[in-house]
């Protein structure tokens, strides 16, 4: 299977938990797998060491991006079992748009911004239940890290995002 590198930018300590609470409720409630809340920014195929290089050259024209939810949905594929649909600020094009120019590969990835909330195949009944029983009271969430992760592609099952292996963190500038 092919591995490729996922840039996500982590919510603020306080937004973090917020979600990382949600993300471990329905993780156990479904038997799901647990993972970190995170809106990814771009995929492509990096080396370790080129990823690392591009956080540190990126993220020093980057402060914290602050994006505002839109609504929860849900979809029939796997990485939008249920999420949070984002806005699309300027600043987080201009930081997915100068990733894909650095990689060297061609890219299928689309800046579609969301937060997920659980990976899982699921009947539409239970999503539409879900829909109704979770609010989002928070409307704009901060990020403040960007991390890259070595990830399979596609992620299709549990076994996939149990494999996620972070490769490098740093903080945005405030």
């Amino acid at each position: 299977m092919k591995r490729v590198i996922s840039f996500w930018l982590i919510p603020c300590k306080e937004h973090k938990h917020f979600y990382q609470e949600i993300i471990a409720d329905l993780s156990r409630k479904f038997e799901a797998p647990l993972f970190e809340p995170h809106l990814t920014v771009f995929t492509g195929e990096f080396s370790d060491e080129q990823a690392i290089n591009l956080i540190d050259s990126i993220s020093i024209n980057f402060t914290a991006i602050t994006i505002s939810s839109k609504k929860i949905e849900y979809s029939d594929l796997y990485t939008k079992t249920f999420f949070i649909n984002m806005d699309l600020p300027a600043p987080l094009v201009e930081l997915s748009t100068m990733m894909r120019q650095i990689c060297k590969t061609k890219s299928t990835f689309v800046l579609k911004p969301h937060i997920s909330l659980i990976y899982k195949k699921m009947p539409k009944k239970i999503k539409d239940d879900l829909l109704t029983s979770i609010s989002i009271p928070i409307k704009d969430i901060k990020f403040d890290k960007i991390k890259a992760i070595d990830t399979p592609e596609p992620v299709e099952i549990r076994e996939h995002v149990e494999s996620w292996r972070e490769v490098y963190e740093r903080k945005l500038l405030d």
